[in-house]
């Protein structure tokens, strides 16, 4: 990996649970097609029947179902407590504002894994305890793919040395020859 300050590959949890298919999940597809690509290790938890449960069959993705109603549910934690202690990840990357909030009953230890979300969405974050909490103590970093979400999420009292901006892109050979402009 050039560039990154590390050579070993590492273990890589990623949660995304939501049903439906939609920008986030597009990003998650990408990020899972460059990181396999590049020979990480990485374990998808995601819904069983949605599109990207589907979708990553394709790529060299370990793939888990996981289903979660909303917030409040919680029948998946005793599960997921066991994966992550048993799974000797590096990282854990929440996907979603329903996987972040799941990191609220999951076990943390100081060195490893280390815990990321990456926040997507550009509405405020309400500036409350439970905001800080998410943000400031359940997790190590936090990736905003646009400035405006760093800012919102600085206003919501996120700490701004745990923000990371890493924009979201696309490759566009994906559009060369449609029709379009080329790039």
């Amino acid at each position: 990996m050039s560039g990154s300050g590390h050579s070993r590959l590492l273990k890589i949890l990623h949660i995304d649970p939501e049903r439906s298919w939609g920008g986030g999940e597009a990003q998650v597809f990408g990020l899972l097609t460059f990181l396999a690509a590049k020979g990480h290790q990485n374990d998808l938890l995601t819904h069983p029947t949605g599109p990207l449960f589907a979708r990553c069959q394709t790529l060299n993705v370990t793939i888990l179902p996981l289903t979660v109603r909303n917030d409040l549910d919680l029948r998946c934690v005793p599960a997921l407590r066991r994966l992550i202690k048993n799974g000797d990840y590096d990282i854990v990357h929440l996907h979603t504002k329903r996987a972040h909030a799941l990191s609220l009953w999951l076990p943390r230890s100081r060195n490893r894994p280390r815990w990321v979300v990456t926040r997507r969405m550009d509405y405020p974050e309400p500036k409350n305890w439970y905001t800080n909490y998410l943000y400031n103590r359940r997790v190590d970093g936090v990736i905003a793919i646009s400035r405006t979400i760093r800012d919102l999420l600085v206003r919501a009292g996120v700490e701004p040395w745990k923000i990371r901006l890493i924009h979201s892109g696309i490759d566009p050979r994906r559009y060369d020859g449609q029709g379009g402009k080329s790039f």
